[in-house]
């Protein structure tokens, strides 16, 4: 483990996925209010009549849309916090695998209780919070097999880390 965080390798896959979702945020921004549901679902978030109707891609592209600078740069921060640690801990790959399924498996559970619930009534959803809140249970994970302690970061560093996350997601 102590090999793992002294890796001071770029964390390469962090870094591209807020530079995507900064650049998918200009380019929505530059259309229109990015608070308006209207833009969102024009750049991809998530929408269960229009997912139910096929565009079942939104699960994903929701992922890279957000409501308000101050959506995406909650979103950002909280991303780099986790992710900056997370990556060099388990890799790249593994680090997008898990981003990018929990973020589709946030949009997925969120549809599900939209259709459960019978009314009719359906949001727009978009953001990185269902992936970001993945890549937070995974540090937890990789925390609890080393006994609380994530190289030179105790548990409560993490616990830290991971209230700072909630609060900027």
């Amino acid at each position: 483990m102590q090999e793992l965080l002294k890796n001071k390798k770029l964390p390469y896959a962090t870094i591209l996925l807020v530079v995507l979702n900064v650049i998918w945020f200009a380019v929505e921004s530059a259309h229109g209010d990015s608070e308006e549901a209207y833009l969102g679902i024009l750049y991809g978030a998530q929408f269960t009549p229009l997912v139910m109707s096929g565009q079942s891609w939104r699960l994903f592209t929701a992922l890279f849309v957000h409501f308000g600078s101050s959506h995406i740069y909650g979103n950002m921060i909280a991303l780099l916090i986790i992710g900056i640690t997370l990556e060099r801990l388990i890799g790249p790959i593994r680090f997008l695998v898990i981003y990018l399924s929990s973020g589709v498996m946030a949009n997925v559970v969120t549809m599900v209780i939209e259709l459960g619930m019978k009314s009719g009534d359906y949001i727009v959803s978009a953001g990185a919070s269902g992936a970001i809140f993945g890549l937070i249970g995974a540090l937890l994970y990789v925390a609890i097999r080393n006994r609380g302690r994530i190289g030179d970061i105790s548990g409560k560093g993490i616990i830290f880390m991971i209230i700072l996350s909630l609060y900027y997601g």
